[in-house]
């Protein structure tokens, strides 16, 4: 790991389906909004003739290509890191990263490199149970003393697990992790499209899973809505 650097550090949290950036100040952390004025961006990149497109709008692209995953994650890692400059009025070149509590060691290093190959100082990279912990650790001051368990649900948009963690004198310690890497919020949306499908196959007698823009319209608007009600 890169190690210490100057200037001010960013936290990327990199999922396989929505990723997040957040920045330390004012005695807290400040997670960052995109241009979409959303707190999560969405991991896709999409290609158009004349570039790519990362976030929000790249969900709206239907066409599908094949790239290396330090290169898109590096993409999308620089998309987070135009978002907090933009908020902060500055360059940021110190990043940490949070990935995903089941990847193993083989998988640090294609992280690791996505933030290199932009430029960035990867401090550190810390899997999500631990942050989680470190972030509750922020607001509950009793977790410096003594020795205590922590057991984090980490339900994200492709994957689900619980972890076990130990705080002991403020040291932080994954016990064990479990979990189902095929289950996450996006099975929830798919389950949801499938029945506004056949709502709509009942009502108007079409069959709109055979269209795939119709589909992806649908998917949009059921992700608004969800996203509406989670602001709310």
């Amino acid at each position: 790991m890169a190690g210490k650097g100057k200037g001010p550090a960013i936290d990327i949290d990199l999922g396989t389906t929505y990723s997040c950036i957040g920045v330390w100040q004012h005695s807290r952390v400040e997670i960052i909004v995109n241009d979409q004025e959303n707190r999560m961006t969405p991991s896709y990149v999409g290609f158009t003739d004349s570039g790519h497109l990362i976030g929000d709008v790249a969900k709206n692209q239907v066409e599908k290509k094949q790239f290396a995953e330090e290169k898109i994650s590096s993409m999308v890692i620089v998309k987070m890191r135009e978002i907090v400059e933009a908020f902060l009025g500055s360059t940021v070149k110190n990043a940490v990263v949070a990935i995903p509590a089941y990847f193993n060691d083989s998988q640090h290093i294609p992280t690791k490199d996505a933030g290199v190959i932009f430029g960035l100082n990867m401090m550190h990279i810390i899997n999500e149970p631990t942050t989680a912990t470190i972030a509750y650790s922020l607001d509950d001051k009793e977790t410096s003393v003594g020795s205590k368990n922590v057991l984090i649900f980490d339900l994200g948009g492709g994957t689900f697990d619980v972890s076990l963690l130990t705080i002991d004198e403020g040291i932080y310690k994954v016990k064990v992790t479990a979990g189902d890497i095929h289950l996450g919020g996006e099975d929830f949306d798919n389950r949801m499209v499938n029945y506004f499908i056949l709502e709509f196959k009942r009502k108007n007698k079409k069959n709109i899973s055979v269209n795939p823009r119709s589909l992806r319209s649908v998917r949009i608007d059921l992700r608004a809505h969800i996203l509406d009600l989670w602001k709310g």
